[in-house]
């Protein structure tokens, strides 16, 4: 539904900050699932002189942040409103990891979204498999 351009025109992040690559399904005000490829040349992978093996729990959460804003801005913001995003608090449990080669689902639920502010849960699957849930609130300035 939503593919890496029409994301770019959603988020402030450009690569290698943009976390998210694809949208494959979104439910206005309710619900989405974003796709996130982990592939062996991501940057937290390479050039640091030691082999990482897993993809690092806080790039799991901006993730699921940005997939949780992109709901939001689908659903709450005007076409040509560039609004600003804070994150606020962020709960997260992690069942698992992610290494290259591994897909990550991941599935937000608007718990709250107001106009001025909002909440979501994000569960992150790897192969049907959970890994992580997250619950986060973030503010939003226009």
């Amino acid at each position: 539904m939503l593919n890496h351009n029409q994301l770019q025109q959603i988020l402030p992040h450009v690569y290698p900050m943009l976390l998210i690559d694809r949208v494959i399904d979104i439910k206005k005000d309710k619900s989405l699932i974003a796709i996130k490829n982990i592939t062996a040349n991501e940057w937290p992978f390479v050039g640091y002189g030691q082999k990482c093996e897993t993809f690092p729990e806080t790039l799991l959460i901006e993730a699921a942040a940005q997939a949780a804003l992109v709901l939001y801005h689908v659903s709450r913001v005007k076409e040509g409103e560039r609004p600003r995003y804070v994150i606020g608090k962020v709960k997260a449990e992690f069942m698992g990891h992610a290494t290259a080669g591994d897909v990550l689902n991941l599935e937000v639920c608007g718990t709250k979204l107001l106009d001025n502010m909002g909440c979501a849960d994000v569960n992150v699957d790897v192969d049907a498999k959970q890994i992580a849930a997250m619950q986060m609130f973030f503010s939003v300035q226009r």
